[in-house]
């Protein structure tokens, strides 16, 4: 049976079929449904447990394993951990025989780290789906990322304002891993209350005085002084340009699809709501939209194209420098005539 990310809870209130195999493009979410299936298993008897790494000849291994009976324990939770690697010809085949033979002692789990619609196909894979489960993991969509967060915190035992929600979502978004984080944090600070987007803000500002999402708002709200100050600071802790360049790049696209939209008549208000902008991001964007025309947006994507190709090295120039003339172009400066952008 194959299932999704949110049929998790119900399938593990039931007895875990005998195999079960991840396939997972968020490190997250794949780490999660382990620990469920770890505890899961331990409830049903299955106390040992044994790692098996993708290697050369990980297929004789997973055979010894399933094949010889443990000392320790009558039932064995065995784990497979392919990550990104395929199983070839006569691994498939390897799979196949075994995934074939009923091994009531043996819990056997499979754990690839990228989702392959083309291994989907093999016999051994439609085998070990119509036995066992096929659990599929995409990344927690943009829109679904604010009440993912509530769940989660309403499990630990915390109240979230909506507002909260999707502040935190904006914050966390692209790393499930930090959004947790973030929410465990929560859980220490206010454990029984309800928390407002007013108590996020100021427990983001405590812990990140100057972060890439301050820095990503000051670029829209036209503050050129305050940009310059943050990527200073930025530069000075060691934060990653692909991340800096990653928030604003992503903010110039939702800023595109913004206009987009507005030239197909749909209201600023509608589109804010399909985008679960809170007020607060409201207005630097709508300042901006006025400012800029859809012409110009696509320029600065441009540019933001040029300055990846100089962090990955496969252009000429220097990175800090380049974001910083970047950064305050966005904040509306023309102070500084940066030729790195002379021919976009």
């Amino acid at each position: 049976m194959k299932i999704n990310y949110a049929q998790i809870p119900v399938h593990f209130k039931k007895p875990l079929p005998s195999l079960i195999c991840i396939s997972s493009n968020d490190a997250y979410l794949s780490q999660e449904t382990l620990d469920a299936i770890r505890r899961r298993a331990r409830e049903q008897g299955f106390v040992e447990r044994i790692k098996i790494q993708a290697s050369n000849d990980w297929d004789k291994t997973l055979h010894a394993e399933l094949h010889n009976r443990s000392l320790f324990s009558d039932k064995r939770l065995i784990e497979l951990h392919l990550d990104e690697h395929k199983p070839n010809a006569a691994q498939c085949k390897a799979l196949l025989a075994l995934l074939a033979v009923d091994f009531s002692d043996s819990l056997l789990v499979i754990h690839f780290s990228k989702i392959d619609t083309k291994l989907e196909t093999t016999k051994w894979f439609k085998l070990l789906e119509n036995k066992g489960l096929s659990i599929t993991l995409w990344p927690i969509a943009h829109e679904h990322l604010g009440q993912w967060i509530m769940q989660k915190a309403q499990q630990l035992g915390l109240q979230l304002e909506k507002s909260a929600a999707d502040f935190l979502a904006h914050q966390t978004e692209g790393n499930l891993l930090a959004t947790a984080q973030e929410i465990e944090k929560l859980r220490i600070l206010h454990v029984g209350e309800k928390i407002s987007l007013t108590d996020i803000e100021r427990i983001t500002q405590d812990y990140a005085s100057f972060d890439v999402f301050s820095l990503v708002q000051a670029c829209f709200s036209g503050q050129t002084a305050k940009v310059l100050r943050i990527l200073t600071n930025l530069q000075l802790e060691g934060a990653e340009p692909t991340l800096i360049l990653w928030a604003i790049t992503r903010e110039l696209r939702l800023v595109a699809d913004i206009v987009m939209g507005l030239q197909q008549n749909i209201s600023l208000e509608s589109l804010f709501r399909k985008h679960r902008l809170w007020q607060k991001r409201q207005l630097p964007l709508k300042n901006f939209i006025k400012t800029h025309p859809y012409k110009a947006i696509l320029k600065f994507l441009k540019m933001a194209h040029k300055i990846d190709k100089i962090i990955k090295g496969l252009a000429p120039g220097k990175i800090w420098l380049t974001l910083q003339q970047f950064s305050i172009q966005l904040a509306g400066s023309d102070i500084i005539n940066n030729h790195y952008f002379s021919d976009v």
